[in-house]
């Protein structure tokens, strides 16, 4: 079996630069599919050792061939938190989620078994067989939004990594694979009913009954519980007429596993038939294509669905900016003011140090690398398509037509974008200053005048606010920090919603041009339930219209990024080295999520 090495001695790969970042976003999130913290992903061109999958126990690594899974896709586009994304590439996700299942739960070593268990090499073929369900059906259990996945990819991997002979071992192993995927959630009855004929052909209805049963009981074993399942086994070759006690290798459909080869089984088959892959593996090969066509049916309409879903909570959100985003401004900045005197949290001022002068100009250089292309949207008319028909205006044309009076000739209205060099860059600071918070005061004060400084030197347009247990305007745009504002934190709980809201009112964050960059100092950890959605909205909204989003931890943990943004370990450096790391950080980020647009 190709995705799947025991060994451990396979598929040792180097992840090529271009595909590090990619590699481990996937890595955090396979991670908590399989609610380890071990696993490593390799996301690259040629992984999976010949599979477009493939986990690897004694490494903890999971590898995922992008050639196969991703033809085409950048790795900087590859982005698993999002759900349309994954939507659209469901081959990535849902062999990736195979494999994760295999991670949480596959605890079977060959060599134990036959050790500790006394498994032949066909025992062990029938439990990895049945391995397959039995995982998914774990994996559904605890995670039921996984099913559209697996079910899109169940039948790439049968079809791929399998050897389905014409005999009675053959058709049980195609039951094992597909029959018990329905009983274990990840198939329907509709899906698999082009194979039960052939497959009961050949088995027959006592035996296949048999078969049912057995599987039943093997999807509801525990992880570790292999006596149950060697037995299990066994009495799945003894309903075959075959003698579990055989030594021999010869048929397996799953492939030699004992002798920590390459995983590849020969295919011969034994008993019936000369055991080549022959009418039995084309049925199935054939219904494939079937089942896979519909699977593709329901993911589109899925999309379909999540794309509605995004207009109306895009709508939902703007209105809401609309009707809030002026008053949190003119609380935040308006109230507060920006004034020592009237900043609530002031703690007293100074002198910037040369360090940080010299900080804030070496980021001012690395900010003017970004090379940001954004795309001026321009609506046009058309007497052709593409673009959408203007219902009126055909009705209007088909009437002067009729009556030989001249029509408009623009029955089409569509979009053309053109791409527009070298926009301003927009750069917004959040602050958290609760009580949390308090050790990281002097960092944060001090990252703020160089993030600042830095912007002002090449133009960009800055603001900054704290959030507290309401948004404090500390800096709006245009005003220069001759020094270096130092504050306490002390506050009981955290408003991003309102610091948010007043900083997007402020800079035009998530409407404007070109580069847009949001930092957020904080531990990501916010008290009240309702503002953590809303964290969750805020991320959702920054990825949505095009703003990199930087999380700076200054405290040695961040409890969540609600989605979006790239986490830098700020604490405990000094400001050049907290402006070398933002810099950097800030100048992919953006290329990154100019690509993405």
């Amino acid at each position: 079996m190709g995705h799947i090495d025991y060994s451990g001695t396979r598929g040792l790969v180097s992840v090529p630069d271009e595909w590090l970042s990619a590699a481990s976003t996937v890595s955090t999130h396979a991670n908590k599919i399989a609610e380890r913290s071990d696993i490593s992903v390799v996301t690259m061109p040629g992984a999976g050792m010949g599979a477009p999958a493939c986990f690897i126990p004694a490494r903890a690594e999971l590898q995922v061939d992008t050639d196969t899974c991703l033809p085409g896709v950048k790795p900087e586009t590859v982005d698993v938190n999002d759900e349309l994304w994954r939507l659209s590439h469901p081959a990535f996700y849902g062999a990736m989620a195979h494999e994760c299942a295999h991670a949480a739960h596959t605890k079977l070593d060959p060599k134990v078994l036959t050790a500790e268990h006394g498994a032949t090499p066909k025992v062990i073929d029938v439990i990895v067989l049945l391995e397959e369900p039995r995982i998914e059906h774990k994996l559904l259990a605890r995670k039921p939004g996984f099913r559209p996945y697996l079910h899109a990819t169940a039948m790439d991997i049968i079809v791929k990594d399998f050897t389905l002979a014409d005999t009675k071992y053959g058709a049980a192993a195609a039951a094992a694979l597909l029959l018990a995927r329905v009983d274990g959630g990840t198939l329907k009855a509709a899906d698999v009913s082009a194979f039960v004929g052939p497959i009961r052909d050949v088995l027959g209805d006592d035996v296949l009954a048999t078969l049912t049963g057995l599987w039943q009981r093997f999807l509801a074993t525990l992880d570790e519980d292999h006596a149950a399942q060697v037995q299990i086994a066994r009495e799945w070759l003894e309903a075959l007429g075959e003698d579990p006690d055989d030594d021999s290798t010869e048929g397996l459909a799953a492939g030699s596993l004992t002798e920590g080869d390459d995983g590849e089984g020969s295919g011969e088959g034994d008993g019936e038939g000369d055991g080549k892959a022959g009418s039995l593996a084309k049925a199935i090969a054939k219904a494939a294509g079937i089942a896979a066509t519909e699977a593709d049916e329901t993911l589109v309409e899925k999309r379909s669905g999540e794309r509605d879903k995004r207009m109306r909570e895009a709508r939902k959100a703007a209105a809401e900016r609309a009707a809030s985003g002026e008053k949190e401004r003119e609380a935040a900045f308006g109230a507060h003011g920006y004034s020592p005197e009237g900043w609530f949290h002031f703690a007293g001022s100074r002198p910037p140090t040369s360090e940080e002068r010299a900080a804030a100009v070496r980021l001012a250089k690395v900010l003017e690398k970004v090379d940001y292309r954004d795309r001026a949207v321009t609506k046009i008319a058309s007497d052709v398509p593409p673009g959408r028909l203007r219902t009126r205006a055909a009705v209007a044309a088909t009437s002067a037509l009729d009556r030989g009076a001249p029509m408009d000739p623009h029955l089409f209205t569509g979009k053309r974008r053109k791409v527009v060099d070298s926009p301003p860059l927009t750069v917004g600071l959040m602050l958290d200053v609760s009580g949390s918070m308090s050790s990281a005061t002097r960092p944060m004060a001090s990252t703020q005048w160089v993030l600042s400084t830095a912007g002002q030197h090449i133009d960009a347009k800055v603001a900054s606010v704290h959030f507290g247990v309401a948004a404090y305007g500390v800096a709006p745009v245009g005003m220069k920090m001759p020094q270096v504002m130092e504050y306490n934190a002390y506050d009981g709980h955290e408003t991003p919603r309102e610091g948010f809201l007043a900083l997007d009112r402020e800079l035009r964050l998530l409407d404007g041009d070109g580069a847009r960059l949001l930092v957020i100092a904080s531990d990501g950890y916010f008290v009240h339930s309702p503002q953590q959605k809303y964290a969750e909205k805020i991320m959702t909204m920054c990825r949505t219209h095009g703003v990199a989003v930087l999380w700076l931890d200054f405290t040695g943990g961040i409890h969540s990024t609600y989605g979006y943004g790239t986490v830098l370990v700020t604490g405990g450096k000094s400001p050049a080295e907290v402006a070398e790391t933002v810099g950097r950080a800030a100048v992919t980020e953006l290329r990154r999520v100019g690509q993405r647009r």
